[in-house]
């Protein structure tokens, strides 16, 4: 990351887009908390964001992959359509993914944690600016 962006922290939730009420920006409303998941990361976080053309206009594929302390329950978000709320180390709060736009995750197990892979295409992109 440049000198102008923000480094993501270790910290990330996963929210499943089915209980999501509404988005607007970084604001967003639960139908409930229950399926709320907050997890801290073994890896560093390292947003990919990508800009590509279509017929429609400007289309960003967006990826991260975080790996997570095993833990079976996880397993049930695989292939699961969320939203991400991101911390920046200044502080600031990320909100990734919208219910017309929500980010796939997909759970891989591996030998002492699990990787997920969140990735989301959409028209909107993210910022991570101070």
């Amino acid at each position: 990351m440049n000198a102008n962006n923000d480094q993501i922290g270790n910290k990330i939730t996963l929210i499943p887009i089915f209980d999501v009420q509404n988005t607007n920006g970084n604001n967003f409303s639960l139908t409930t908390d229950r399926n709320v998941r907050i997890l801290y990361t073994q890896n560093d976080l390292v947003f990919d964001q990508k800009a590509s053309e279509s017929e429609g206009g400007v289309l960003y594929n967006q990826s991260l992959t975080a790996i997570v302390a095993k833990n079976k329950e996880l397993m049930r978000y695989n292939n699961m359509h969320v939203l991400i709320v991101l911390e920046t180390l200044s502080g600031k709060t990320i909100v990734w993914g919208s219910k017309q736009f929500p980010v796939r995750s997909k759970c891989v197990p591996l030998i002492t944690a699990i990787s997920i892979e969140l990735s989301c295409s959409t028209i909107f992109p993210v910022f991570f600016e101070d």
